[in-house]
């Protein structure tokens, strides 16, 4: 996995917060795949599922 942006957080929130990234490079001869890495204040984090797209 590659690192390829970053998005800052809204910080603690007890409702939904929208976040948006646009990959720049434009690879139209195959599909790419994405993950996001949440991490939290204490150093730790999760991934998301792997969404592929074409």
């Amino acid at each position: 996995w590659e690192k390829i942006g970053f998005v800052q957080g809204h910080g603690n929130s007890n409702s939904p917060k929208d976040y948006s990234f646009i990959d720049q490079e434009k690879v139209a001869e195959r599909s790419r795949s994405y993950r996001l890495k949440q991490l939290d204040f204490d150093g730790s984090f999760h991934y998301s599922d792997v969404v592929s797209v074409n």
